[in-house]
């Protein structure tokens, strides 16, 4: 092959290779080159002390690169979009009703967290503390005595178009029910922090979540939610007393190895009715946008990277030619 078509050729596999690393959004300064801001995840969840005779696990909760191995999707650079410092814990969570300490987003390259429930005595016979990492996650994925939970978590962190005022989110999980279906799942709250500090608390319980809003939203809009929720509850009633939502704050990695959780105290909000999951119009939209831009600014690299080395291939060739 000639010498400068083979250069060209691992130039271009070179520069596939690194765009994907240059197009993440998350691995740029609160997306300050592609126009976006960062937002804060957090997330709670309730409703699990109403099924005392199931245990509920959280699996996978760090993404890893030995994780990331099991898939097939290593990153090129180990580290780079992976916690290996928690490499050596148990990759799952014993859940119970309050604060999630971790969760993988599914857009990891690691497969997403799922929530899941396994009959309290047939979790007495299994250690799953245990098991290696191969061996827990083909239990979660094939023990026919596992119930799953559907419910897809937010990216953490999240992005938002420039100019968007939202600055974090804490979700409310709730688990309504437990049957050899699987498990009910619905979003019960989103709170809303904007960059003044202040706060909306939407109530939803739907299986949907609305779109981010961009700014807060007008009153007529909180009483559309209000309005909705008020239905849903009517048809939902709670057979057990909770305590008010918990204020956002951005999720806590434990310190201390094992599955466990550590309570954390809760602290009430002043929260604002809400209704109808949808999308929110003008209050909302534009913004999420993951990537998007983040993505043409790869490709833009890529092709400028390229272009400046064939270029400077070109004059070198030339050159040799000139003095041959």
């Amino acid at each position: 092959m000639n010498p400068r078509v083979r250069a060209l050729a691992g130039l271009v596999w070179l520069a596939l290779v690194l765009c994907p690393v240059v197009a993440r959004g998350d691995a740029l300064p609160d997306g300050e080159l592609v126009g976006q801001v960062t937002i804060t995840a957090s997330a709670e969840i309730r409703g699990l002390a109403r099924f005392p005779e199931h245990v509920f696990y959280l699996f996978p909760v760090y993404c890893t690169t030995p994780l990331a191995a099991l898939d097939g999707a290593a990153p090129v650079i180990p580290g780079l979009f992976t916690a290996d410092e928690y490499a050596d814990r148990p990759n799952y969570l014993e859940l119970h009703d309050g604060r999630l300490a971790a969760w993988i987003p599914e857009e990891s390259i690691c497969r997403g967290s799922v929530i899941y429930a396994l009959a309290r005595e047939v979790a007495a016979g299994v250690e799953l503390g245990k098991l290696s990492l191969t061996a827990l996650a083909e239990f979660f994925a094939g023990d026919p005595r596992l119930l799953r939970g559907e419910f897809v978590f937010l990216d953490d962190p999240l992005v938002a178009a420039r100019g968007s005022r939202l600055r974090g989110v804490h979700e409310v999980i709730r688990v309504l029910g437990v049957d050899s279906s699987g498990i009910s799942i619905v979003l019960d709250a989103a709170t809303y922090r904007f960059v003044d500090g202040s706060e909306q608390t939407l109530n939803l319980g739907h299986t949907r979540r609305p779109d981010l809003p961009f700014k807060p939203l007008r009153p007529e809009k909180i009483a559309k939610y209000a309005e909705s929720y008020a239905r849903w509850e009517a048809r939902h009633p709670r057979d057990m007393p909770e305590p008010a939502i918990a204020s956002p704050r951005p999720p806590e990695i434990p310190v201390s190895p094992g599955p466990a959780q550590t309570p954390v105290a809760k602290v009430a909000p002043a929260t604002v009715p809400a209704g109808p999951v949808g999308p929110m119009g003008g209050d909302g939209a534009g913004a999420s946008e993951p990537f998007g831009r983040a993505w043409v600014l790869g490709i833009a690299v890529g092709v400028a990277l390229l272009g400046g080395i064939a270029l400077l291939l070109r004059r070198r060739v030339g050159g040799r030619a000139r003095n041959g």
